[in-house]
């Protein structure tokens, strides 16, 4: 119900009769380098979650607008799908051998970021911007990996599924640099959203106040 309302809210924005919006509309893809991080990391004696957490590599790939406001400023909408996650590693022992066990955790979102643009005048192409961004959930997966096997149980699957938030925000800022039609584009993106990852860890790790943060560079091309 949530994502179909997003839908609606968003075709009307993207379709509306503004000629204006018919204009510099452009796609672009890239990669993403993403993680989670949360404000109460102890987990017991000599062991911080924070410590343990990595980044996962993904992708984001998608549609922009652009609305020229004056001379400095333009206002720009995306419609993305982006892949968000992290990867979490620890060492335990089997039968007094060491080996390390890492979590894959990969989230899917459909993504609507706006943000304002401020082009440099003395730099031409050149622009930084701020804004934030909304998410509804797609899907997410969780692969086990240590020294002996690799799993992707469907319970699993489900369980952290049903362990994540439906909704993420958050705030943006970065850089793009444009020649003729084609552009460049560099961000950060911090949630600040508990998307609450309960049951993808064992009960005595549940973790609260665990918010994304991602990496994002992609190439694009305006019509």
């Amino acid at each position: 119900m949530f994502k179909l309302i997003f839908i609606i809210l968003v075709i009307p924005f993207v379709l509306s009769a503004n000629n204006d919006l018919l204009n510099n509309i452009g796609v672009k893809a890239g990669f993403n380098l993403s993680s989670i991080s949360t404000d109460k990391g102890n987990l017991g004696k000599d062991f911080n979650f924070n410590d343990h957490v990595g980044y996962k590599n993904g992708f984001n790939i998608g549609f922009v607008k652009t609305i020229k406001l004056n001379s400095n400023w333009e206002l720009q909408a995306e419609i993305l799908y982006t892949s968000k996650g992290y990867s979490f590693y620890y060492e335990t022992k089997f039968y007094d051998t060491p080996y390390e066990v890492i979590h894959n955790m990969t989230i899917s979102y459909f993504e609507l970021p706006v943000i304002f643009c401020y082009n440099i005048n003395m730099l031409k192409g050149l622009s930084f911007y701020a804004g934030g961004y909304f998410s509804l959930l797609i899907d997410s997966y969780l692969d086990i990996e240590h020294s002996a096997t690799s799993t992707n149980d469907d319970k699993l699957n489900e369980i952290s599924k049903n362990g994540l938030s439906g909704f993420d925000s958050g705030l943006i800022i970065g850089g793009k640099f444009k020649i003729s039609s084609l552009f460049f584009d560099f961000r950060f993106s911090r949630g600040l959203v508990d998307i609450n990852l309960q049951g993808t860890l064992s009960k005595s790790h549940k973790q609260n106040d665990t918010k994304n943060k991602q990496f994002s560079f992609s190439i694009g091309y305006f019509f």
